[in-house]
């Protein structure tokens, strides 16, 4: 009896001293809880506080941004002055305004004004119609002296006509990213090469080409969408990793043009930058 005592006292102590250490553990791990939920509940506003001054920034953003159907883009970069003949068009634009020999413009007309980017500049439809292309061959002072490299049949080049390259400004450069493959030639191969003469074209005509897509972009010059063909049967190991690689490759071109539309930059596909830009008559070359 007194073994069983003593057994059971001590057993009762035992059992005390777990409880003790198990009431220690409970209250540590429900302050911790208490911290982690207030370390959540912290963070959880600050995001919601740093969403607000995003939204904030994004409108305030809009409001400074090229905008593709508002005036800042349709405002011409100067306008046809002389036409003595001969294939021959001059300009306002010379020494000192920043314009280089090669540098190609987009003729249109001075009653109609130049149209807007167009709200979706990746379609090939509704393309920005002008009256022809201009080449600069020799820069004067307050004139450049341009070759007519490209004109829609039927139609006049006049006196006062506008020009615009939309790559070019005299008062700013504007960032653009070039993303995917294009296709210059026309002949249905797309060629990572075509996508470094687009960029050539922008540094040359006195624009930024950045690699990512953020607050300071104006512009994005997409290449043609990534084509996905259907999927392989999952025992073909080949054809599946160039599926896998073809998906991958439609996933970022895909996120690169959210993040442009998100952020309002205006989106072009090639034909339309080419367009606008005075060199769809010599994209080939």
């Amino acid at each position: 009896m007194a073994q069983l005592v003593a057994f059971r006292q001590q057993t009762e102590w035992t059992v005390q001293q777990i409880q003790q250490s198990s009431n220690t553990t409970l209250t540590q791990h429900q302050q911790q809880n208490e911290q982690l939920t207030a370390a959540l509940n912290q963070a959880q506003a600050a995001i919601k506080q740093k969403d607000q001054q995003i939204d904030g920034l994004t409108q305030r953003l809009k409001g400074v941004r090229v905008n593709p159907n508002e005036a800042t883009v349709q405002k011409p970069d100067g306008e046809i002055v002389r036409l003595p003949g001969n294939g021959l068009a001059y300009i306002n634009l010379g020494v000192g305004d920043h314009v280089a020999v090669g540098m190609t413009f987009k003729v249109f007309d001075r009653f109609t004004g130049v149209p807007s980017l167009g709200a979706d500049g990746t379609r090939e439809t509704d393309m920005p119609v002008g009256k022809g292309e201009l080449e600069i061959i020799k820069i004067g002072p307050g004139f450049s002296e341009c070759r007519i490299i490209a004109k829609e049949p039927g139609i006049s080049l006049v006196q006062g006509d506008l020009v615009v390259n939309l790559v070019y400004d005299r008062t700013q450069k504007y960032s653009f990213v070039v993303y995917g493959d294009f296709d210059l030639d026309g002949d249905g191969r797309t060629s990572p090469g075509d996508a470094e003469v687009i960029r050539r074209l922008i540094t040359q005509w006195g624009g930024n080409v950045v690699n990512e897509v953020n607050v300071n972009t104006d512009f994005v010059v997409m290449g043609r969408e990534p084509k996905v063909d259907a999927k392989p049967p999952a025992d073909n190991a080949v054809e599946q990793a160039a599926y896998q690689r073809a998906m991958a490759e439609l996933d970022k071109y895909l996120e690169v043009r959210k993040q442009a539309m998100a952020m309002n930059i205006p989106i072009l596909n090639q034909n339309r930058f080419l367009n606008f830009v005075g060199y769809t008559s010599q994209a080939g070359r």
